[in-house]
């Protein structure tokens, strides 16, 4: 059942979280199962759920007992590999992410082929991680093929302002969803996030995102979503290979980056900005890859 924001529990978590963190360390995770559809970035079909172990994020998708890191200070990007030798790549790495992406240089390889997405509406559990909102699905429902690879939705998670740049410019948010290969290969799509209408399908987990940062780590409220609703119009996207854009910044990411954007009523943008608002890291040199249109 969902926190409300009404509940006595949740307000005092909320001061108390207010009170003790910093304005930049506080966020969430998710789950659940379903009927389902598989789409090529637009286009479902129906699809069975079982259980997905719990899952993390582009922030902690790769690591458990990660040294502390931040997005200010001496524990800011700048600094991420000096904190750990397992994050070297955040420095020396070749293909990092996120990036400026420059509409105008864009390559065409037929080869290079549209992601499948088979999403379903499903149960999620969104928790503050401490870089982060994330939501952590309970079923491997949610699957994304790429390149005739099958990837499993681990998370989805929020940045803002946006990570990635369209032409040099920002968008007020940026949305993750993170996927692992039973090879252990990682994918992430991105969906920039601009000021407009009311978002429906995230309504509720906005509705209840003071309890789900109230308290970090721990699990504030489930809520069921069906991804599939945020991929409208033709599908149009940009690939190019990547890394995380948190420590430990592995690399070796498919990313997939949306050109159509989600759009938010300005109340659901400042919700998640009350508690995370710098939670971007800096874009990264391009180092000469290519980054391809799909259609």
């Amino acid at each position: 059942m969902a926190l409300r924001r009404g509940d006595a529990a949740s307000a005092l978590g909320f001061m108390l979280f207010h009170q003790d963190r910093p304005k930049s360390s506080k966020m969430a995770l998710c789950r659940d199962c379903a009927a389902g559809s598989s789409m090529d970035l637009a286009t479902l079909t129906f699809s069975a759920c079982a259980a997905v172990p719990p899952a993390q994020t582009t922030a902690q998708v790769a690591s458990t007992g990660e040294k502390h890191w931040s997005y200010e200070g001496k524990t800011g990007p700048a600094y991420w590999h000096t904190l750990d030798p397992a994050y070297a790549r955040a420095k020396d790495g070749k293909a990092q992410s996120p990036i400026d992406i420059d509409t105008a240089g864009l390559s065409v390889d037929s080869t290079v082929g549209k992601p499948v997405i088979t999403y379903s509406k499903t149960l999620f559990v969104v928790k503050n991680n401490g870089h982060t909102i994330e939501a952590t699905p309970v079923t491997t429902g949610n699957t994304l093929v790429l390149d005739g690879e099958t990837y499993v939705l681990q998370q989805f998670h929020f940045h803002a302002p946006s990570e990635h740049l369209i032409d040099g410019e920002p968008f007020a948010m940026e949305l993750h969803l993170v996927h692992k290969s039973a090879a252990g290969h990682l994918a992430v799509i991105g969906i920039m996030i601009t000021e407009g209408a009311e978002n429906e399908t995230l309504k509720e987990l906005f509705e209840n995102l003071s309890s789900a940062a109230a308290r970090e780590g721990a699990a504030q409220h489930e809520t069921q979503i069906n991804l599939a609703e945020l991929f409208t119009g033709s599908g149009e996207a940009y690939r190019y290979d990547g890394s995380l854009t948190t420590p430990p910044c592995t690399e070796g990411v498919k990313w997939t980056i949306h050109t159509q954007p989600l759009t938010m009523a300005r109340s659901q943008i400042d919700a998640f900005r009350a508690f995370y608002d710098g939670n971007n890291r800096p874009v990264q040199n391009r180092e000469g890859r290519a980054i391809y249109l799909v259609q």
